[in-house]
């Protein structure tokens, strides 16, 4: 479905969270799909928004797409870190980063 929304021209990318599975960018040109790293979960309120605001900001700042998808998997991950409503930190980003595994 992903592929189909590239395909048709409605999107550019799409990015799928698939939860504890991990997730997976689609573009043109390029397909990415990381598993979700182990952490230790206080909530998942707010992952998914850290995912793509995170994947948001680094494309808008001109990263490229892989360097965009580490970015939202190591914010998603960042934020389940945190309790209640709090949202990932950068210092937690960049901790989670060198851990992410995409193929």
């Amino acid at each position: 479905a992903a592929r189909q929304l590239v395909q048709s021209g409605q999107a550019e990318i799409v990015a799928v969270s698939l939860g504890a599975s991990g997730a997976m960018v689609i573009s043109a040109d390029q397909f990415w799909q990381a598993p979700a790293l182990k952490v230790d979960v206080k909530t998942t309120i707010g992952a998914g928004d850290s995912f793509v605001g995170a994947m948001v900001w680094s494309l808008g700042r001109g990263d490229i797409l892989l360097k965009s998808f580490q970015y939202g998997m190591a914010s998603g991950a960042a934020a389940l870190l945190a309790p209640g409503t709090s949202l990932s930190t950068a210092e937690k980003i960049h901790q989670l980063i060198v851990n992410i595994s995409i193929k």
